[in-house]
C-alpha cells in the first residue's frame, strides 16, 4: 500500500515538474516593429515602436541616434501594452526627415524611378550549417557569439552600403524583408526583417537594420 502510494506521489510530482517546463519553455512573444518618423537633428533619430505579445506582453520606443557611420540606442517602455498611438500625434511637432517607403516588386523592394532595387542575399551555406549544428536559443544568442560576421546583409544593387546598427533581438539569416525605408538626405536605408524560425519558447526572432550609404 505504502509503495503504491509513493509511487503515485512519485508520478504527481514528475508530471506537475514536466508541466512547469512546459508552460516556462512556450512563451510565444511574437514581435512587430511599427515606423514613427526620423528626427532630424545634427544626428537622426529614428523612432521605432516594438510590441512583444505572447506571455511577454509589453511595449516599449527604440531610438536609434545616428551620425554618420554610428549609432547608438535607447529603449523606453511603456506603462501597457499597445499604449503610444498618442505618440502619432506628438511627433507632428518634431522636425522630420522625408522618407520614401520603398515597394516590393518581383522579389525585391525598390523605388518606382531609380535604378537600384534592396533584396535578400541567397542564404550563406557556412551560416545555415552553422545553425544545424549549434544550439542557439534566440537571434540575441547568436548575435552575442558572432556578431556582425552573423549578418547576411541585404543585398542592394546600385549601392555601396555598410550596416551600422542591428537590433540585437533579430537572426539575420535566411530571412525575408517585411518593409524598407529609403532617407534621402542623411543616405540611409532602414530595413525590417521577417524571421520565420522561432527561436526557443516559440518566440519570433523579427528585427531590423540600419544601412549607411557609402561612397
Amino acid at each position: 500500500m505504502l509503495r503504491k502510494i509513493g509511487f503515485w506521489v512519485w508520478c504527481s510530482l514528475f508530471l506537475a515538474c514536466w508541466a512547469g517546463q512546459i508552460s516556462q519553455a512556450t512563451t510565444n512573444c511574437n514581435q512587430s516593429f511599427t515606423f514613427l518618423c526620423a528626427a532630424a537633428n545634427h544626428s537622426r533619430v529614428f523612432w521605432i515602436v516594438e510590441d512583444v505579445g505572447g506571455e511577454c506582453w509589453y511595449s516599449r520606443l527604440i531610438q536609434v541616434v545616428a551620425k554618420d557611420d554610428y549609432a547608438s540606442t535607447t529603449y523606453t517602455r511603456f506603462r501597457d501594452y499597445g499604449s503610444w498611438t498618442w505618440l502619432q500625434e506628438s511627433i507632428k511637432h518634431i522636425v522630420q526627415e522625408p522618407v520614401i517607403r520603398l515597394e516590393k516588386q518581383n522579389g525585391a523592394w525598390i523605388i518606382p524611378g531609380t535604378s537600384w532595387r534592396i533584396a535578400v542575399p541567397p542564404p550563406d551555406t557556412a551560416q545555415l550549417r552553422m545553425l544545424q549544428e549549434e544550439t542557439f536559443a534566440s537571434g540575441e544568442a547568436w548575435n552575442s557569439k558572432y556578431g556582425i560576421e552573423g549578418i547576411s546583409a541585404p543585398y542592394v544593387e546600385g549601392l555601396n552600403t555598410k550596416i551600422i546598427y542591428y537590433h540585437p533581438e533579430g537572426l539575420y539569416v535566411d530571412y525575408k524583408i517585411s518593409k524598407a525605408y529609403y532617407f534621402r538626405h542623411s543616405r540611409y536605408i532602414l530595413v525590417f526583417t521577417n524571421q520565420p524560425r522561432l527561436a526557443s519558447g516559440l518566440d519570433t526572432m523579427h528585427g531590423f537594420l540600419l544601412l549607411k550609404i557609402v561612397k
